[in-house]
């Protein structure tokens, strides 16, 4: 049986050191391919997930009606803190992909020729219709639908989904309301019966691919 494609996201590295902590542990086990980074958060760690054979995305924090120079700001930002371009643009809460900022998201990863997440088949077109990389399908979940979330990896046709994850270990200092559920999810991904599943099923990839698959569909 052909093996799918699954990008595993772990996003908002640069939130919390804690959540950072859980973040590499799912780096480090395997199981998480691609980074988001929050370049503006207060515990952006370079050193520490810099080295690792992983895809470094930019985690947009946008306000609406964001402008083509809102965006450019955060992937320069980007540049500085680790000496390179990211890999892909997503965003926090999805607002790189709402109505009134995809346009300013699409200039800039047109200018950089980079992949950008998409979340629905609106979305997902108009991002295709602008020749911007993108995956098939995503998914999004919460510990309390495990079950699920198991279901939908399990019956998935799509030939590149991307999953997104929140892994990371509870911190007392952070006020973001999902905090405590990050160990949840951490402990869910990095478990056998997860880990089987992916195996028998996803060959686990990283953003690049994406840029290299639209390249070469492009001949």
């Amino acid at each position: 049986m052909h093996r799918k494609n699954l990008l595993i996201t772990a996003d908002d590295y640069g939130m919390s050191a804690r959540f950072n902590n859980g973040i590499v542990a799912a780096v480090t086990a395997g199981i998480v391919r691609n980074v988001s980074v929050m370049v503006y958060g207060s515990s952006v760690e370079v050193e520490k997930i810099c080295a690792r054979d992983i895809a470094l995305g930019v985690h947009l924090e946008l306000p609406s009606g964001a402008t083509v120079e809102d965006v450019e700001a955060q992937v320069q930002h980007f540049h500085t803190l680790f000496d390179r371009l990211p890999d892909y643009l997503d965003g926090h809460q999805h607002c790189h992909i709402a109505p009134e900022n995809i346009a300013s998201v699409i200039a800039v990863a047109q200018a950089h020729h980079l992949p950008v997440r998409s979340r629905y088949a609106e979305d997902r077109s108009v991002l295709r219709r602008h020749a911007i990389a993108t995956s098939d399908r995503f998914i999004s979940w919460h510990p309390t639908r495990t079950q699920k979330l198991m279901h939908q990896l399990a019956e998935n046709t799509c030939a590149v989904t991307e999953l997104v994850t929140h892994p990371g270990y509870y911190d007392a200092q952070c006020s973001y309301p999902y905090n405590q559920q990050r160990e949840e999810e951490l402990v869910f991904i990095t478990d056998d019966v997860f880990r089987t599943l992916i195996r028998d099923n996803y060959q686990l990839v990283r953003y690049d691919y994406l840029h290299n698959q639209k390249k070469e569909s492009m001949g």
